[in-house]
């Protein structure tokens, strides 16, 4: 969610702040009373808040050291980590602030155009406003702006202080995108510390993954490479079996990586050079020659390692599929990129069932690029009675222009039929359908600017 929140203010020079929180010591920092008014406050019954109380009430801990176990002492406060039901319980614990904040009407919201019959002069929205992304105690407050921002955290601050929890401003980051000039280098205030802003190209961590102001994936895919450089090496001078070696390639690199591929994807030239790279280190370690060849190693009745383009199209694919048909703001936020992709492709045809691959820039909408590559590899995808109106195609003419250009043409004058809602030649036409409209009579309807040079793409089409 949070990569479809960047993605879209990048594309559409929106501002937006994010506050990479940090909470110092969340369960330990539980007040018992706080967490009582808590469950009662969701309307828990009595007898089970009771019960919940009786396990946290007179607890001891021992810490278990290199010299044994440590004398017992008396827990206070806080609830203990691993604790089956502690996740919940956190969440409960949490809930209120989050409320307060969405109740606050502060946050982002994304939109996206809806257009549906292009004779129309008006363009239905779908919208969806984000203002937090939370798991456990790992929280991004979402603004779209600095003063939003900062009203948010200040609510934020007002809950810690009444419950006990400790925010840390030094290990909390501050990004954003497209500040206003005044605020590019503001601070926001927490805790009675100043947090500044992180550099365009800064990587910030959030739950594994890596994200920069600009967008750029350049750490995370070095981090690949680099994880899977010095695993080969330490390796190398290990006394291993080839079932060894490939149990540790298969259950242990790959993860990591697989990881490290939420939220980008790797071209097929990056994916070549890994597997290369660790069929290399195995051919090596195993005793086989160089060239050897390489479906040995990745056919089933071979070693069966995993190969990087297959295990990344089969997490994009299964994830991709799990976030369009969610019915919570990841779904939803989702669906608006979706529908940002289609706008992108300018085309009458869904992006959904159209087999033709998009032929748009990649790497600025991750939706539609994992789309292109499902498409890429035959995968198919019905129009359901339930799936209907996940995006809308434009209607309202009979000849869409893509149809009747050349697709190099289309591509480079697509973003400006796209700024003057033209995609038929239907409406290029007089009512005769003999003629074309002369330029400033199109302008009219598409309350464009009447001054300079008619462009070459009407020309073209004229």
């Amino acid at each position: 969610m949070v990569n479809n929140v960047m993605e879209e203010a990048r594309e559409f020079k929106k501002e937006l702040w994010l506050f990479f929180q940090d909470i110092s010591k969340a369960y330990d920092s539980m007040s018992s009373l706080a967490l009582q008014k808590a469950m009662e406050r969701i309307k828990i019954p009595t007898q089970i808040i009771t019960i919940l109380n009786s396990i946290l009430a007179n607890r001891s801990n021992r810490v278990i050291t290199f010299y044994g176990l440590t004398d017992p002492y008396i827990v206070h406060d806080g609830i203990d980590q691993g604790d089956a039901i502690s996740p919940l319980l956190w969440k409960i614990y949490y809930d209120p602030l989050l409320d307060a904040v969405k109740r606050s009407d502060l946050g982002y919201t994304m939109t996206a155009n809806c257009f549906a019959d292009m004779r129309s002069m008006s363009i239905p929205q779908i919208q969806q406003r984000i203002y937090a992304t939370v798991y456990m105690d790992d929280t991004v407050w979402v603004a779209n702006n600095k003063n939003s921002l900062q009203k948010i955290l200040n609510i934020t601050q007002e809950f810690c202080n009444i419950v006990d929890i400790e925010i840390n401003p030094s290990k909390s980051q501050v990004m954003h995108i497209n500040p206003n000039k005044n605020d590019d280098q503001s601070p926001v205030i927490m805790n009675g510390q100043t947090v500044s802003p992180v550099g365009k190209s800064v990587p910030v961590r959030y739950l594994g993954v890596w994200l920069t102001q600009s967008g750029k994936k350049t750490f995370q895919k070095n981090l690949i490479s680099t994880k899977v450089t010095n695993t080969c090496k330490m390796l190398n001078w290990k006394k291993t079996t080839d079932k060894q070696v490939r149990y540790i390639i298969n259950q242990v690199i790959f993860p990591q990586i697989e990881y490290l591929l939420m939220d980008m994807l790797l071209s097929k030239s990056q994916c070549d050079k890994i597997n290369s790279k660790i069929l290399k280190f195995f051919k090596i370690k195993t005793g086989f020659a160089k060239t050897a060849i390489n479906s040995l190693f990745f056919m089933e009745e071979g070693y069966k390692i995993f190969n990087i383009h297959d295990r990344q199209l089969q997490q994009h694919g299964n994830n991709w599929i799990k976030r369009i048909n969610k019915n919570d703001e990841v779904g939803f936020t989702t669906r608006i990129r979706l529908q940002h992709f289609q706008n992108e492709a300018w085309q009458t045809e869904s992006v959904l069932t159209n087999k033709v691959l998009v032929k748009v820039n990649t790497g600025h909408n991750l939706t539609g690029d994992i789309l292109e590559l499902l498409k890429e590899n035959e995968f198919s995808f019905l129009t359901t009675e339930s799936n209907d109106n996940l995006i809308t195609t434009p209607i309202g003419g009979c000849s869409a222009i893509i149809n009747y250009m050349d697709s190099k043409w289309y591509k480079v004058n697509r973003p400006s039929l796209r700024k003057k809602r033209i995609m038929f030649l239907d409406q290029l036409m007089n009512l005769d359908f003999k003629t074309c409209l002369d330029w400033s009579h199109l302008l009219t309807f598409t309350k464009g600017n009447s001054q300079g040079s008619i462009p070459k793409w009407f020309k073209t089409l004229q």
